[in-house]
């Protein structure tokens, strides 16, 4: 997450951005060129195979990349919420008297990796997630950030708990911040 603009009148914040549609275009390309190369030296069902995998999953990541954009107008007393995908929009206007805060959870997640001989690998990771609280119990995912090191996801300029914490201060809401269990 990070803020595009900001005045006295107007702040704007957006999560997410281009970066899954040039991986997923990548990978359909890498898929193209594997396949010519496999197709060149007679193994045409390895090459059909290796553009079909590699399609799908680009596909699906450029279906599935979403950006968030959050603005809050001081002026008109609102607050835009659009959630950008190439496979649907969402966009929703709240009043700023709709919104009871501002909360950044953190929490720690665990996964295992077993390698090829059989040792497992754990890993992990504090994870942090800004949602903005509305009145009637709803909840807008404004931003997510993970760190997979010991050190906080907190006081780094530029981390969801300092933007989040930013908009509340501009939305004139409260802003909570949960420590990790």
């Amino acid at each position: 997450m990070k803020i595009t603009s900001a005045t006295a009148e107007q702040m704007e914040m957006q999560e997410g951005g281009k970066g899954f549609i040039i991986l997923g275009s990548g990978l359909i390309g890498m898929g193209l060129f594997f396949a010519a190369i496999f197709v060149s030296f007679s193994d045409v069902a390895v090459g059909l195979t290796a553009l079909a995998v590699m399609a799908v999953i680009g596909t699906l990541l450029i279906l599935f990349n979403s950006t968030i954009i959050v603005t809050a107008n001081r002026r008109t007393g609102q607050l835009l919420y659009e959630k950008k995908r190439l496979a649907g929009n969402q966009k929703s206007i709240y009043s700023f008297q709709e919104v009871f805060g501002i909360e950044t959870r953190h929490e720690w997640q665990t996964s295992e990796t077993t390698d090829s001989d059989g040792n497992t690998t754990r890993d992990t990771n504090l994870m942090a997630k800004s949602i903005i609280l509305l009145r009637d119990g709803r909840k807008l995912v404004i931003g997510s950030q993970t760190n997979n090191s010991r050190r906080a996801l907190v006081g780094i300029p530029g981390s969801v708990s300092n933007l989040a914490a930013t908009l509340a201060q501009f939305l004139n809401v409260p802003y909570q911040e949960t420590a990790p269990r």
